[in-house]
């Protein structure tokens, strides 16, 4: 694990960082505290994956092992959790990618939103009253946009035209973390939903960008495979890399606790060229990476992770 300067940039600055930040004190009610290695701690990891040949959403349970959600034919992947964990919203495909929801259990499996385009990254808000994901246009660029659960209204999410289809929402509900091309290159883009405030870039071709339970730290994937939590506060970084060698990271989610990460893996072996995907657990406060099995012979990870 190492530290340095963080590679960003401040476009717009109209308040300060720690107003940003909710200095206030402010602390997320996701929070756990204990031992990250029990295996009650373990559950709950909510992720994509084509272990059985179609996209499904598995879920972890109390043993740490993963099970199908639902027994739904049709592909399911981009789930996540709503902040009671009552309920998962993701995205489906019978006859074209939309939004769909279900209960927690994997019952009572509806579609909230159908359209002729394509839906990605389905995300609740932390209050649970609103959606973000990403829609397909015409001219296949994509568009951020908020569903409305109440209201029905669909709205387009400003300054977040023309990117990629990965995008995370700050656990203050005030900032959007999304993926999008920057002079060439792919970064994270931290976005005010209000329109009025800072702006902020992180470079190094990232991807794959998650919030702190604080809102202070964001986590993301550069292009070399490598973790980087992005201080805000102090403007540095530190790398977690993976412990197997020639695995790259492609996906990280935070977890309940603000010492916890999840990493999914992927490598190809040398002698066959077959790919091989695997999940690891990061402790953010020492840099120490493990493997975590899940129980699947074969992960082939699809669509991105929920941990709550």
């Amino acid at each position: 694990m190492s530290t340095e300067n963080l590679s960003f940039r401040i476009l717009v600055a109209t308040i300060t960082t720690g107003a940003l930040l909710g200095a206030c004190g402010v602390e997320d009610s996701r929070t756990r505290t204990g031992d990250l290695t029990a295996a009650d701690d373990l559950s709950g990891i909510l992720f994509g994956s084509i272990a059985h040949d179609s996209p499904r959403l598995y879920v972890t349970d109390t043993s740490g092992k993963a099970i199908v959600v639902s027994g739904a034919d049709f592909d399911q992947y981009s789930g996540d959790w709503s902040p009671d964990r009552s309920q998962i919203v993701f995205i489906g495909n019978r006859d074209n990618p939309d939004l769909y929801i279900m209960k927690d259990d994997g019952s009572e499996v509806q579609r909230i939103l159908r359209t002729p385009e394509i839906e990605g990254d389905a995300t609740w808000s932390p209050d649970g009253r609103t959606i973000f994901f990403w829609q397909s246009s015409n001219d296949g660029t994509w568009q951020v946009k908020q569903l409305d659960l109440q209201s029905g209204e669909v709205s387009n999410v400003r300054g977040t035209a023309n990117g990629d289809s990965e995008l995370d929402i700050a656990p203050l509900a005030d900032r959007i973390g999304v993926v999008r091309n920057v002079g060439g290159q792919m970064s994270v883009q931290l976005l005010s939903l209000s329109g009025e405030e800072t702006e902020l870039v992180l470079t190094n071709g990232a991807g794959s960008p998650s919030w702190s339970p604080s809102g202070r730290q964001v986590a993301f994937v550069d292009d070399a495979g490598t973790v980087q939590v992005a201080d805000l506060d102090t403007g540095l970084t530190t790398k977690i890399t993976l412990p197997d060698e020639g695995m790259r990271a492609s996906i990280v989610e935070w977890g309940p606790s603000a010492e916890a990460l999840l990493v999914a893996g992927e490598a190809v072996e040398i002698d066959s060229g077959k790919g091989i995907a695997r999940l690891y657990l990061a402790d953010t406060a020492t840099g120490e990476v493990s493997p975590l099995d899940v129980g699947l012979e074969s992960l082939d990870f699809f669509g991105g992770i929920s941990w709550q």
